[in-house]
């Protein structure tokens, strides 16, 4: 007792000390409460606190900056360039400034929680906000469990993702030259991820079975393996597409398929700024990546009717969802299916108020 009321005090773990700490809580006015009361009370404070379970640990001294350290010795080193650039990204930008002096048992899912509703990451899309928080349970080494974080709704329709049409594709390879028309074409022809062409060798060209296969990617100049497990595939192609390569190659047999100026594998920005961007600029079309071409390959396929088991095949995806994302139905398609659905409701629909059914 003290100045009339009641204080509880026990004690609790504190990451990077040796010994308990001391804490003193005000449980309630002795005129209010028995002793016995009190102590029930303390005891409630103290389960609350978690400390008095059979489950509890000491929590980890070690802060997140120290964890992500190791972290980045024993494994980052290990993934691809391009992981490894994403990583240090998220790492550099949001998680070491917000949370490299915390201790790495103190960062919750409710933490993380309040932490999205700040405006420290409002700018940023719901997708952006995902990968950022998967990077931080990767340093943690933890997950939060389905259903623990509350990332915010995406409020804003997003835009349809750029896909090239036949007529558009046809402009391209009519005006294109050179290495670029061979590069346009295959992209147009197999739906492979821009990494992948730029990653294609020559033997990975299959002249006798008119195939081509994807055993390698290149990010920023640099050899490295597909995006995934289905990443590595074999694609089919039409003869006149290895006709074009066999030209383009004009005798070599070995190296990259595609070499800059100097020799080396091309980068994705020098093939938008100085290629494709000027290109469609000079036919008056809207602007669109590399990928572009890959979403018209899903969905020309699709509308051939292809089976979805080829079709997942030969883009490199193992889901059905992606394939829907990278399909856009051209009017045109959608008309002519339409007109060949069989017009059951129309004689219902031509009957009326005063008509006799026979």
């Amino acid at each position: 007792m003290r100045n009339g009321a009641y204080r509880g005090r026990y004690r609790i773990d504190v990451p990077g000390l040796a010994e308990r700490v001391k804490r003193s809580v005000v449980i309630g006015f002795c005129r209010d409460m028995t002793r016995s009361e009190a102590r029930r009370r303390l005891m409630e404070i103290i389960a609350a606190e978690g400390i008095n379970r059979a489950q509890y640990h000491l929590p980890s001294g070690i802060t997140f900056a120290a964890n992500v350290k190791k972290w980045e010795q024993t494994y980052v080193c290990r993934m691809k360039p391009s992981t490894q650039s994403t990583i240090h990204y998220h790492l550099d930008t949001y998680l070491l400034p917000r949370w490299g002096k915390w201790a790495v048992d103190f960062i919750t899912a409710e933490k993380v929680n309040e932490w999205i509703g700040e405006a420290e990451l409002s700018h940023l899309a719901t997708e952006t906000v995902r990968g950022i928080v998967k990077t931080l349970q990767r340093a943690l080494g933890v997950q939060f469990g389905k259903g623990k974080i509350n990332y915010r709704s995406a409020v804003a329709v997003e835009e349809d993702t750029r896909c090239f049409s036949d007529e558009e594709i046809a402009a391209i390879l009519s005006t294109a030259t050179g290495r670029e028309k061979v590069l346009f074409t295959l992209a147009a022809e197999t739906g492979m991820r821009a990494g992948e062409l730029y990653g294609l060798q020559v033997e990975d060209v299959d002249c006798i079975h008119n195939a081509v296969h994807v055993r390698r990617s290149s990010w920023r100049g640099k050899l490295q393996s597909p995006k995934t497990a289905n990443a590595r595939r074999v694609i089919p192609v039409q003869p006149y597409v290895i006709k074009m390569l066999k030209e383009h190659l004009a005798g070599r047999q070995s190296g990259l398929v595609f070499l800059s100026r100097r020799g080396t594998s091309l980068q994705n920005t020098t093939v938008l700024h100085k290629h494709l961007h000027p290109l469609l600029a000079e036919l008056g079309l809207p602007i669109g990546g590399m990928h572009a071409f890959r979403h018209f390959r899903v969905s020309f396929l699709v509308q051939n009717e292809t089976p979805l088991e080829c079709v997942k095949r030969w883009i490199g995806h193992g889901c059905d969802s992606m394939v829907r994302h990278y399909t856009h139905l051209a009017p045109r398609y959608q008309r002519e299916v339409i007109n060949r659905l069989p017009p059951v409701l129309a004689p219902q629909a031509a009957i009326g108020p005063n008509a006799v059914v026979q």
